[in-house]
């Protein structure tokens, strides 16, 4: 995450930073014109009063803050101390460097993601195919589902006991597609085609269902839905074993 990033990365410029004074030592001893107490005034013109031993040594001004250099020092490591101006301890110097690297790490492992993520991802879905099947094949086919049935245009109307279909029933041989069945009563007294004029006459013609009115003309008969059914048949030596197989008893 962002803040797993941030931590490793600013955490290795806060311990390059220590002590944060802002001070290098020259190694050098001061003049003995130093030593003794002396007396300076801050920037509120607070006296403060200090002294210095012989044996002391020089101080002079170095940034130690490393994300304020220029160009900026990344990752904060050791080497990017000026010459001249190494502050850090031997401890800090080993402590600087594993944050600095594991910082690039976790840098690195976050770019990773992000790019899989982002970028790779939007060109897999743009160029490649994404699609992976789910479940597994039962080895049954449409036509062997007793609990599906067929799209069959019907009107529901209150104070009717079953649906009133809005099509004509002879381009299917299942009618168990319908969904439904009437004990008394056939398909036909529950269809609206034979409710209009003239209906019955030209289905009846063409071996359809006995009619209950007379015939329609072809311009009436457009209005309703036409329904389809395309039985399985098998078209060759396997699909036959398979259906053999669907159709053996268990």
């Amino acid at each position: 995450s962002a803040a797993l990033v941030g931590w490793a990365i600013f955490g290795a410029y806060s311990w390059a930073g220590f002590p944060f004074d802002n001070a290098c030592d020259t190694a050098e001893e001061i003049s003995d014109s130093y030593v003794g107490a002396h007396t300076a005034y801050t920037g509120d013109d607070e006296e403060v009063t200090f002294s210095l031993s012989a044996g002391d040594v020089e101080y002079f001004f170095c940034s130690q803050d490393m994300i304020r250099f220029k160009p900026v020092a990344f990752p904060a490591l050791p080497s990017y101390q000026r010459d001249g101006e190494e502050w850090m301890t031997d401890e800090q110097d080993t402590i600087v460097k594993m944050y600095g690297w594991a910082g690039i790490a976790i840098l690195s492992v976050a770019a990773c993601l992000f790019l899989k993520r982002i970028v790779i991802n939007v060109f897999m879905k743009v160029f490649c195919r994404t699609y992976r099947p789910q479940g597994k094949d039962m080895q049954y086919g449409f036509s062997e589902v007793q609990e599906i049935f067929g799209y069959i245009p019907s009107i529901k109307v209150p104070g009717f006991p079953y649906p009133l279909l809005a099509c004509d029933l002879r381009g299917i041989q299942d009618m168990g597609l319908i969904g439904w069945s009437d004990p008394t009563s056939p398909y036909s007294e529950h269809n609206l085609v034979y409710d209009v004029p003239k209906a019955a006459e030209r289905i009846s013609s063409e071996g359809g269902e006995t009619s209950r009115a007379a015939g329609i003309s072809d311009e009436n008969s457009r209005v309703f839905h036409i329904v389809k059914e395309w039985p399985y048949e098998p078209n060759n030596e396997q699909d036959e074993k398979y259906v053999a197989n669907i159709e053996q008893p268990k």
